[in-house]
């Protein structure tokens, strides 16, 4: 089972807190898991990068293969932005020209580019 945990970009100060910040600093309140215009949630996939140290959460922006293309001989690299999609039930990888990574949990080589509110 994954850990269930949040980040929040904070629009006014554009800080990002971490799971630790808004537990120990702020103090979890419903408001902080809820978008509002004031914060923007994005919680843990429960993946990581190919290193194995970098959470990855929704909103980030990574670069991954998918392995069942590349086994097909298919365009297999991927950079996009982790959503979760309510069709699939699962987190994805979508890009610029709307491809992706239809289920986020078969990609391999995750590299961490940033996020889309930093980046």
């Amino acid at each position: 089972m994954r850990d269930i945990r949040f980040r929040a970009w904070h629009c006014e100060s554009k800080i990002m807190y971490s799971w630790d910040d808004l537990i120990n600093r702020i103090g979890i309140s419903a408001s902080v898991f809820v978008e509002t215009k004031q914060w923007k949630p994005m919680q843990y996939t429960g993946l990581k990068d190919k290193k194995g140290k970098e959470e990855v959460y929704a909103a980030d922006i990574i670069r991954a293969i998918d392995p069942i293309a590349l086994e097909r001989g298919e365009p297999s690299d991927y950079v996009g932005v982790v959503v979760w999609s309510e069709k699939s039930l699962a987190w994805i990888l979508e890009d610029e020209d709307e491809k992706f990574i239809e289920l986020l949990c078969r990609a391999e080589q995750i590299d961490i580019i940033g996020n889309i509110h930093q980046n």
